[in-house]
């Protein structure tokens, strides 16, 4: 059986996304280049009119490592912040992750249906399909935002409470030990929240809903610990590629746009598995879900509907009524 038609265990989802990466890099790589591309270069360019160099002096030497890890104060840094050209970068930011970002995520979640399945990735018609579906992605990303904002800002209202509660109080080691484990409560409530309602995207690119909470909590039930064991996974994993690339790029390049290029292109090189990985978590959750509704109906059929005692001695008395109405000699 193909891995894309049975449930995946927790070492299968990684393998089966390094896989897809590995197969069709140029394909998945390209989609990020053409979408996120253009929104990196122009921050380039804005990093160049803010006085940043093109090629900085090596922090490879004396005084490299102490300036690597403790950071330096530099003149164009000065620059860019301050003015128009700070104003355009972050417009930059902001088109990057209302625009470019959803549509990059789309595209490469129909990407890898499109390998699921088995068709040849057409990168235009996979775009124009992100594209056709962008409004109600960003209205469910809005929305999924605003829900989870609400959420936070509840939980740290009421550990502030807690917290001027327990300020006029003679604090000890107990009061100190219960306020993080409230904060300990909180975190994991928002992200529990934050992980049951994350699968909202591909439900409204494929099921065509909006804003796809709802979806995405029936899909995630009894999948919390295993997403988040994933999530963490993932993220050590990413983090070691691009701190091993950022320090590479600045040892030899010092903080220049040809450093800034490099980690741009990881940046879209991680996204690119992080992409791949939700898609494929989403895929594993579908079948999963569908083998567990199946069961159930299954289940159902076989065992029927509860039927009561005496709901039992009517039918069984009707039964024989009708037999001794049916026998010659009753007559």
């Amino acid at each position: 059986m193909s891995h894309w038609e049975r449930p995946l265990g927790f070492g299968e989802v990684l393998d089966v996304t390094f896989r897809v990466v590995k197969e069709h890099f140029a394909k998945l790589f390209m989609i990020m280049v053409v979408l996120l591309g253009p929104v990196f270069l122009f921050q380039l360019l804005l990093l160049l009119m803010g006085g940043v160099p093109f090629v900085g002096s090596s922090l490879v030497g004396e005084g490299g490592w102490r300036q690597l890890f403790m950071g330096t104060e530099t003149e164009w840094s000065v620059e860019l912040n301050g003015g128009a050209t700070f104003i355009l970068y972050t417009l930059a930011d902001f088109v990057l992750m209302t625009v470019a970002y959803i549509l990059a995520v789309a595209a490469i979640i129909l990407a890898v249906h499109s390998i699921r399945e088995g068709k040849p990735l057409d990168l235009k018609d996979l775009i124009k399909q992100a594209g056709s579906r962008y409004w109600p992605l960003l209205g469910g990303s809005i929305v999924y935002l605003l829900v989870l904002s609400g959420i936070v800002t509840a939980l740290v209202l009421i550990l502030i409470f807690l917290g001027v509660g327990i300020d006029f109080m003679d604090t000890s080691i107990y009061e100190i030990l219960t306020m993080v484990l409230l904060g300990l409560l909180a975190f994991f409530g928002a992200s529990y929240f934050m992980t049951r309602w994350s699968f909202y995207f591909p439900a409204i690119v494929f099921e065509k809903v909006s804003p796809g909470l709802g979806k995405s909590w029936n899909l995630t039930r009894r999948q919390f610990w295993r997403l988040v064991g994933l999530y963490i996974v993932l993220t050590i994993i990413l983090t070691i590629i691009t701190a091993l690339f950022q320090f590479v790029s600045q040892m030899l390049f010092g903080v220049s746009v040809v450093t800034n290029l490099f980690l741009y292109l990881v940046q879209m090189l991680t996204m690119l598995i992080l992409f791949v990985a939700y898609a494929v978590v989403y895929f594993d959750l579908r079948i999963r879900n569908e083998a567990v509704d199946l069961k159930e109906m299954v289940d159902t059929y076989h065992t029927g509907p509860e039927i009561s005692p005496a709901h039992e001695a009517g039918n069984a008395q009707a039964e024989g009524e009708q037999r001794d109405g049916d026998d010659p000699r009753s007559n």
